[in-house]
């Protein structure tokens, strides 16, 4: 029965844990949408109340939000609670439909890489006394585009690789070209400095990472955030440091 169960979470880990999105796996899985799915029943969820900014990441109403608060005190079964709305529907002539970011495994190493986004998240914040329009804390992640002219011969295919950087407060709204602060000892406030020299540090958005062609390293991700061992399958790559202009 414990390899069951043991199965059970993670299938559901796998489905539905976003590193990008906000809340942990437990947290994620206990707001899964996917009512229809056979194993939406027996999904492992969190025993401890989700915090605010998880919800609200995931526009849980505030009734909702009692509910939920309400069954996971008692401990109750949270099979005809459905949180999350679900996507919008998809044209139904189609056999599939793949959503979300991919997190691409490519070979380590240095590659020539371009800026093609950046976003904020609330992962890792929490409120401020006070204060309803940033959050403290949360993350920075730029999203590089791997090999842009395929001078390293890698791949025919575009890989997008993220660098993830810790912030110092995320503004409301977050996600795309979302604003932040960082500490000017910050990985983020180094890596500016380091490539814009002092001066343009003091106001560094992103957009000065726009145009312009790196030397990035990459590096394979091998272990989840409690250090446990990734099967194969679920490794990843992520950009470790940006190293130079190219």
């Amino acid at each position: 029965m414990r390899s069951l169960r043991r199965k059970i979470d993670l299938k559901c880990k796998s489905c539905s844990y976003d590193r990008l999105a906000a809340g942990t796996w437990r947290q994620q899985v206990t707001l899964c949408a996917s009512i229809k799915c056979p194993l939406y029943d027996v999904r492992p969820v969190t025993t401890s109340k989700i915090p605010q900014n998880v919800l609200s990441y995931y526009k849980v109403s505030e009734i909702e939000s009692k509910k939920l608060d309400i069954l996971l005190s008692r401990g109750l079964n949270m099979s005809n609670l459905a949180l999350v709305k679900q996507p919008n529907s998809h044209d139904t002539r189609t056999e599939s439909v793949l959503e979300g970011i991919d997190y691409p495994l490519i070979e380590q190493g240095i590659y020539e890489a371009v800026l093609v986004s950046w976003e904020t998240s609330s992962r890792f914040s929490k409120k401020i006394p006070g204060v309803t329009n940033r959050l403290e804390g949360g993350k920075i992640y730029l999203h590089f585009q791997i090999d842009p002219y395929n001078n390293a011969g890698s791949t025919s295919q575009k890989h997008i690789v993220f660098m993830a950087l810790n912030a110092r407060t995320v503004k409301k709204p977050i996600g795309q070209n979302g604003k932040f602060t960082a500490g000017r000892r910050s990985k983020y406030g180094r890596l500016v400095k380091r490539l814009f020299g002092l001066e343009k540090a003091t106001r560094a958005t992103p957009k000065l990472f726009e145009k312009k062609l790196f030397h990035v390293k990459v590096r394979t991700v091998m272990t989840d955030e409690n250090q446990k061992k990734l099967s194969k399958g679920e490794r990843y790559s992520i950009v470790d440091e940006v190293v130079d202009f190219a």
